[in-house]
């Protein structure tokens, strides 16, 4: 940019300021850069073009008995399925985590949510949902990263381990399910009648889980049952249900499920006054970390 001025011809009147024009000049380097600068810009709109239309929901896949579908799950994400069943048709849903670490969300033809399962929180593992088609339809499953942090980054792999027609064992597994789902939603909230409900059906699924054999489900109810206890100050009955979840977690051979319930044992140590007890209880959770 330059500019010039117009002054007045010998003679005239000069009456008001000199007249400014201002003339744009551009030089070889100055275009070089502009042409530079404009290249950035596109590149950069389109990366963000890019960006934008991969985070953009996609067409839910189908799932089926076939070879597992295995992507990669950024956290803060979900991934959703479709399940095509027929009425009366049970169908174990199976998600390895690699890396990832999920829970599972389900939904009817309806479009309402009936099952919610996170049983393995290490990021590795399997978590299983069952589903019994009580009416023909396309049921939706929701793969969903349990740490919110995009950078966080996993893989799993899903699919259906089992398809056939329901039988009553499958039905008594998402009897149970169900009870658990309940109960979840009621712990959540702050009313301590709720809590109460909670305890409840926890303690009514224990035995259904307990008669099915199954040790992952068996152990996350005496967690939970142990977390509402510590939530309605019930520290006595607490420490019992986190004792017996450790003992469970311990024999399945899961860290991070066992150092759960240590920190739970603890935790009615510490409301119970036990101060030597807690101590000793911290020196094992300290071992369970390294």
């Amino acid at each position: 940019m330059v500019e010039t001025s117009v002054l007045p011809t010998k003679g005239a009147a000069y009456s008001s300021p000199p007249k400014t024009k201002r003339l744009w000049v551009e030089y070889p380097a100055q275009r070089k850069m502009n042409t530079r600068c404009l290249h950035a810009l596109l590149i950069f709109c389109l990366l963000g073009g890019f960006a934008e239309a991969a985070r953009q929901p996609q067409d839910p896949q189908s799932l089926s008995t076939n070879a597992p579908i295995e992507r990669e799950l950024p956290g803060g994400q979900t991934h959703t399925y479709r399940i095509a069943l027929s009425a009366g048709q049970y169908a174990l849903v199976q998600v390895e985590q690699r890396g990832a670490d999920v829970w599972l969300t389900a939904d009817g033809p309806d479009g309402k949510e009936f099952a919610s399962v996170n049983l393995n929180s290490s990021g590795e593992g399997m978590e299983q949902l069952s589903i019994v088609a009580d009416a023909a339809g396309e049921y939706t499953l929701k793969v969903i990263a349990r740490n919110p942090k995009p950078a966080a980054v996993g893989r799993y792999a899903a699919k259906i381990g089992e398809l056939r027609a329901a039988t009553e064992q499958d039905r008594a597994r998402v009897k149970a399910q169900s009870i658990c789902y309940e109960a979840q939603k009621l712990g959540l909230e702050q009313k301590s009648e709720s809590k109460r409900k909670a305890l409840q059906l926890y303690e009514e699924a224990l035995p259904l889980w307990q008669g099915l054999q199954d040790p992952w489900w068996e152990s996350f109810l005496l967690l939970r049952l142990g977390r509402v206890h510590i939530d309605l100050a019930e520290f006595r009955q607490a420490k019992d249900f986190f004792s017996r979840a450790l003992i469970a977690r311990k024999e399945l051979g899961d860290r991070r499920g066992e150092a759960a319930a240590q920190e739970g044992v603890c935790q009615a140590l510490h409301y119970l006054g036990d101060t030597k007890g807690k101590a000793e209880c911290v020196d094992a959770l300290i071992l369970i970390f390294h």
